[in-house]
């Protein structure tokens, strides 16, 4: 197991040192529908350098992702997620705008109503457990900061494709710091 986690960091460490870029690691206040607080965590692997112009650099990069959210005694959300695009920044700036796009998977335990046992006064959820599959477009503008600390905020839109629940829209707006290797 032990040889397994270091061969999969090794290759992880190795693809991003194509692009030799600084990896961040990111984590984030993310936000669905602008009212279901969560928490989000995140890399940044550069792949490649789509050719670099005078002032703009274009780094292609894969964004693996994993984060939670909820909505208070309604719903509790596990997401799993992977986005893919281009990370452009001008030479002399430390800021960036990168377009993507994301494909995630949800896993959404949805409680339905609450029993009280009046003797012991104990509540007991009665939940149902669903799945779906999000595809999403993304836009982060973010600042990298000189040191190892840069900010970032993500816009995102998707559609949320399930046979266990009725087909919705799903956006919202992630605001993160960044924390460079």
């Amino acid at each position: 197991m032990r040889k397994a986690l270091l061969l999969l960091l090794g290759g992880c460490l190795s693809l991003a040192g194509i692009a030799q870029q600084r990896i961040p690691i990111n984590v984030s206040y993310y936000a669905p529908y602008l009212i279901q607080p969560g928490l989000k965590v995140s890399t940044d692997i550069y792949l490649t350098e789509m050719g670099q112009a005078e002032e703009t650099s274009k780094l292609l990069f894969v964004s693996p992702q994993v984060g939670y959210f909820s909505q208070p005694n309604t719903s509790r959300n596990l997401l799993f997620q992977a986005d893919m695009g281009i990370r452009f920044k001008k030479a002399e700036r430390a800021r960036y705008i990168s377009p993507s796009v994301g494909l995630a998977y949800v896993r959404s335990t949805q409680i339905l109503s609450n029993e009280v046992n009046l003797g012991s006064l104990e509540s007991t959820p009665q939940t149902k457990i669903k799945s779906f599959f999000l595809p999403t477009l993304n836009l982060k503008m973010g600042r990298e900061g000189t040191g190892r600390l840069g900010q970032y905020v993500n816009l995102f839109l998707g559609h949320q494709f399930s046979t266990e629940a009725t087909n919705a829209s799903f956006f919202g707006l992630e605001l993160g710091l960044s924390f460079y290797l």
